[in-house]
């Protein structure tokens, strides 16, 4: 139970330290208030559809750091092989869903850490 919760807060720390450093990278304009997030809307738990909206612990992270830091999160949802592209070409900030971090995958993406390790 306590490792569990470790890896939780390790999860949250790390999930508040990412969104703080999107929005430090903002620019003065109105649009640097907002946060996009692309996600598929299918991987549960960490970002499904419930109905309409787009909800799971990656989206409830992403959207508590964001209102913390004083920022909008708009959610995006898309398939999952455009999601690595949406960020590259700037068409979203971040993602909200599974991602497996590899060093290979963190070159193109700026992938800083993974959220969660589990071993």
């Amino acid at each position: 139970m306590a490792r569990s919760f470790t890896k939780l807060s390790r999860t949250v720390a790390a999930s508040v330290a990412l969104m703080l450093t999107l929005a430090a990278c903002g620019t003065a304009d109105d649009e640097a208030e907002v946060i996009r997030v692309g996600g598929t809307g299918t991987s549960f738990p960490h970002s499904y559809k419930d109905g309409s909206e787009l909800t799971g612990f990656d989206t409830e992270v992403i959207t508590e750091a964001a209102e913390r830091a004083g920022y909008e999160v708009e959610f995006q949802t898309m398939d999952f092989p455009g999601l690595m592209g949406s960020v590259t070409a700037g068409r979203i900030d971040t993602t909200a869903t599974n991602l497996t971090w590899t060093e290979d995958g963190a070159k193109p993406t700026y992938l800083l850490a993974p959220m969660l390790s589990v071993v």
